[in-house]
């Protein structure tokens, strides 16, 4: 969802909090439609909580370092981190294709 935030025209605080409720709402919509398929048990739910509140406190962590970032930079660290999220995630998809 980054980079089409960014490809939006979205950045700053306003970029922060879309990609936070979007990232949240996503995580609670799988939970609620694997939970109607029946296919959460403790394990799971424990994990998702789990996620939810790593979601939030990176969030605080972004929350914190924007303000501690000039705004220049801020635009090239956003972009960085779509970019390497973009990256990682097709490394990711490479190595599950390649066995």
């Amino acid at each position: 969802a980054g980079p089409t935030l960014l490809s939006a025209g979205l950045s700053g605080p306003v970029y922060l909090a879309t990609m936070s409720l979007s990232s949240l709402s996503m995580h609670a919509g799988r939970l609620a439609a694997l939970g109607a398929g029946g296919l959460v048990d403790r394990e799971m739910l424990g994990l998702s909580l789990l996620l939810a509140l790593t979601i939030t406190l990176g969030n605080t962590l972004g929350r914190w370092v924007r303000s501690r970032v000039d705004e220049a930079r801020l635009h090239h660290l956003e972009v960085a981190s779509a970019v390497a999220l973009v990256g990682m995630s097709l490394l990711g998809v490479a190595r599950i294709v390649g066995g």
